[in-house]
């Protein structure tokens, strides 16, 4: 078990708790997820808003038989409508067809009467709706801005993965040759994006000078039920009431420890060393 009492003689082993290996693979998880849903979702819309035009243009106007579907508001925070039509029309040789449109479209455009359907001639199952066609530009301003949102919330989380490995490695740079001083922690906030954490400020000295910083600490475990204020956090390894350990670097840029850094002891004599480096 590592001790602060080997400092600086042998290194410290820093190594990733089973809880930030998990939490960097839900990260990088959700953070595809997201970027390949909402891909997805650009490409399959997409492609049905290109090929509606053509169809319109080109195609066969038919009866339309049957027309039902819903529309339903409730898409997260966005003022969105995701309708789903179930069409049954005859085509001219007297066959009949049922197909399902699926649209995205801002609430409030959802269809009020009957539309006018055209079909592909070589493909009946390929159809344009009037209703739809007349709010094509409507609908490439909603898939476009949907992407976007999505494509950028995931990248924001790959963003925050990135940045966590990349502290992750200056640990465990520092601790090859560690230098480990006393942190005065000056205040805790809560933070909510990109990522739920809590943000600790904090000062110290070195070369002389009396430096601040600032750390975020991310989440544990998100307890079902509880505001996030109560989620259990990643915390600093605290020396006594107000300071807190942490690891210089070359350039005098200080880390915290964290508690999940344990093994790491501290006996009360090596607390004192890092409290006052004068003794």
């Amino acid at each position: 078990m590592s001790t602060l009492s080997t400092f600086p003689k042998r290194p410290i082993h820093v190594r990733l708790g089973w809880k930030q290996c998990f939490s960097f693979a839900m990260t990088a998880l959700i953070g595809l997820s997201m970027i390949g849903g909402f891909a997805f979702l650009g490409v399959v819309f997409g492609w049905d808003l290109l090929r509606e035009p053509q169809i319109w243009d080109k195609g066969q106007e038919v009866p339309i038989e049957s027309f039902k579907g819903t529309c339903h508001t409730k898409i997260s925070f966005l003022p969105l409508s995701h309708c789903s039509l179930n069409l049954t029309y005859r085509t001219p040789g007297g066959a009949t067809h049922t197909t399902e449109i699926l649209a995205l479209v801002f609430a409030g455009m959802e269809p009020k009467d009957r539309a006018r359907l055209k079909i592909d001639p070589e493909n009946p199952d390929r159809v344009a709706l009037s209703w739809l066609i007349n709010r094509i530009a409507e609908r490439w301003i909603v898939l476009v801005g949907l992407c976007l949102i999505g494509i950028g919330l995931g990248s924001l989380g790959f963003t925050a993965l990135m940045k966590s490995l990349s502290e992750w490695r200056h640990y465990r740079a520092m601790g090859q040759d560690p230098h480990p001083i006393a942190v005065t922690i000056m205040g805790v906030r809560q933070i909510v994006n990109p990522n739920y954490a809590r943000e600790y400020t904090f000062r110290y000295l070195t070369d002389g000078q009396e430096r601040e910083g600032r750390q975020r600490m991310r989440v544990l475990k998100g307890i079902h039920g509880l505001p996030p204020e109560q989620w259990d956090y990643e915390i600093p390894i605290l020396l006594d009431e107000s300071r807190a350990l942490a690891l210089l670097g070359p350039r005098g840029h200080a880390l915290l420890v964290p508690r999940s850094f344990y093994p790491l002891v501290l006996a009360d004599d090596e607390k004192q060393k890092i409290l006052n480096p004068t003794i």
